[in-house]
């Protein structure tokens, strides 16, 4: 049977070498140490006052997620007319450095829902990288905030013009930092590290706002990308495409990751006439074959994460009104049940538990199965809008708000 995994990206990262950090002690990219929002520490059940709170600091505007390795935090966020990419002491929350650049809003950009910016940045061996709300792309040096390289995706390669800004999160792959770009022949385009050359491009999608991450199918390291209008396998080192499947709706709105199992069944979704599907993914005579194993239109992810456990995907299902968190099942999309104890929720997994955190500020430890949600411990944080997955390492839960960053103790 072909080989059917999701590569660990920390392993894959720049020509400095896999992060030198435990993968325990690390979040280095969206999604954590493996980009699937998994992570082996467990939790106990909670004080009944909730976890402590080590400490709180306010944060520029964004939904950008905090990154973490060698007890520094990184984030970036939004002040004025500028843009700040920040490095933080992972102890006490105290600034280390700051690199300000001017990022003007471009006239095409709906600010309704904030001003961004989105992406989550990436640390790839002592360089971290990280792109703005209109798409500018910078290389900076991990422990001074020095620049070291500069890329202006829709300016200057003339990317995709999403109204909502630019949201995909850096991948990394050997010496390559892969993004969507978008537009004929650059859907995704690959940048060495070391220098910010155009390393490849491929595909003739325009970009929507899910990040791209790594599987290993037939042995071989693919990257997936949800774009505008399909989702779509990639060879990492050259780009040449290998695969595609439409997924429709309004593209430029595909926000959630898509979720890949071990049994090459791919999880798709998104909102505003997106839905749901499930695709086999399977390596047949050194061709990738994609066969969709089931659509439906009422479940639909708008821009939290899901988590599949088991032989169940758990999604936060809706993009107005109530969104319920959904168990369905992998092989044939039946919902297996709904439950609105949260309200819209991003998972991370913690050992045999899932750690939860949902837009107006629940954070929980839950335990989620085919037979229902089981909540062991709950706590509310002082926060308005806390729409950005928190990162976890070691036994520190960080929480980013709109506004604000949190970081917690795990008992």
């Amino acid at each position: 049977m072909p080989s059917l995994k999701r590569v660990m990206a920390a392993g894959l990262l720049a020509a400095g070498g896999a992060a030198s950090a435990s993968e325990s002690e690390s979040w280095p990219q969206w999604g954590g140490p493996s980009r699937d929002f998994r992570v082996a520490t467990e939790s106990a059940p909670w004080p009944e006052r909730g976890l402590p709170i080590v400490w709180q600091r306010d944060l520029d505007e964004g939904y950008s997620g905090v990154v973490a390795s060698h007890g520094k935090l990184f984030t970036i966020g939004r002040r004025g007319d500028k843009e700040r990419v920040v490095a933080f002491s992972a102890d006490a929350g105290k600034t280390l450095w700051t690199y300000e650049y001017e990022a003007p809003l471009p006239s095409f950009m709906l600010t309704n829902h904030g001003v961004g910016p989105r992406a989550t940045p990436l640390l790839a061996g002592d360089r971290l990288f990280s792109v703005g709300i209109a798409g500018t792309l910078l290389c900076l040096e991990r422990d001074s905030g020095r620049l070291l390289w500069r890329r202006d995706l829709v300016n200057e390669l003339g990317g995709s013009r999403n109204t909502r800004g630019y949201a995909s999160s850096p991948l990394a792959f050997g010496d390559l930092v892969i993004l969507p770009v978008g537009g004929a022949g650059q859907a995704l385009v690959a940048f060495r590290q070391a220098s910010g050359d155009v390393a490849w491009k491929s595909g003739d999608f325009a970009s929507g706002m899910a990040s791209p991450f790594l599987v290993e199918l037939g042995g071989e390291p693919q990257v997936v990308a949800l774009l505008h209008g399909a989702v779509a396998g990639f060879e990492p080192a050259s780009g040449r495409l290998l695969w595609s499947h439409p997924h429709g709706g309004r593209g430029e709105r595909n926000i959630s990751t898509p979720v890949f199992g071990d049994d090459g069944r791919l999880f798709v979704s998104s909102a505003y006439g997106g839905g749901s599907r499930v695709l086999r993914l399977e390596v047949l005579s050194g061709r990738t074959e994609v066969r969709q194993l089931w659509a439906d239109e009422k479940v639909r992810v708008m821009f939290t994460n899901a988590l599949r456990l088991g032989r169940h995907v758990f999604v936060s299902s809706g993009d107005f009104g109530p969104v319920p968190l959904t168990a369905l099942a992998v092989e044939t999309g039946a919902v297996a049940w709904r439950d609105r104890s949260f309200a819209r929720l991003n998972l991370v997994q913690l050992g045999r538990h899932v750690l939860v955190l949902d837009e107006k500020g629940s954070l929980g430890l839950v335990s989620l199965t085919a037979a229902g949600l089981t909540v062991h411990s709950r706590m509310q944080l002082p926060v308005d809008k806390a729409w950005t997955p928190p990162s976890v390492v070691g036994r520190r839960v960080y929480v980013r708000t709109n506004t604000a960053l949190f970081a917690l103790e795990l008992p």
